[in-house]
């Protein structure tokens, strides 16, 4: 017998909730590179438009073994250097980059430029990513 503990309603208020408390900082997302289209040395070209998006940033990762682990399934947790949260759209993709712009209502002097090396996806409460630096 499978219980539901909160309901559809009060779940969609929670994540609402969540993104408008919790989500202060502020990112550029680029989706991966389209292996359909290259240059003219047959290089995959980087996206170049972006999402903005409000998120919770945080590079703690390899401080914290908890977060560490949850990585340690899908990446060599070497990499992992940063988890990023936050509300689709857009829906994050291995691969994607990550430009933080903006921590703790401060935008950044230089900004912060990661590689997307997973995903999951937490249903109403968005997609937390592991990133790596590039």
């Amino acid at each position: 017998m499978t219980r539901i503990l909160v309901s559809t309603q009060v779940s969609n208020r929670l994540s609402k909730t969540m993104a408008q408390v919790a989500f202060s900082d502020l990112a550029y997302y680029y989706a991966p590179a389209n292996l359909a289209v290259l240059d003219d040395a047959g290089q995959s070209i980087d996206a170049t438009t972006y999402t903005r998006i409000k998120c919770s940033f945080s590079d703690a990762v390899q401080k914290t073994g908890v977060s560490m682990e949850k990585w340690a399934d899908v990446a060599d947790i070497g990499i992992v250097q940063a988890e990023v949260r936050f509300i689709a759209p857009p829906i994050p993709a291995k691969g994607g980059r990550f430009k933080l712009i903006k921590k703790f209502n401060q935008f950044l002097n230089v900004a912060k430029e990661f590689e997307i090396v997973d995903t999951k996806d937490r249903g109403n409460f968005g997609y937390v990513c592991a990133l790596k630096r590039i």
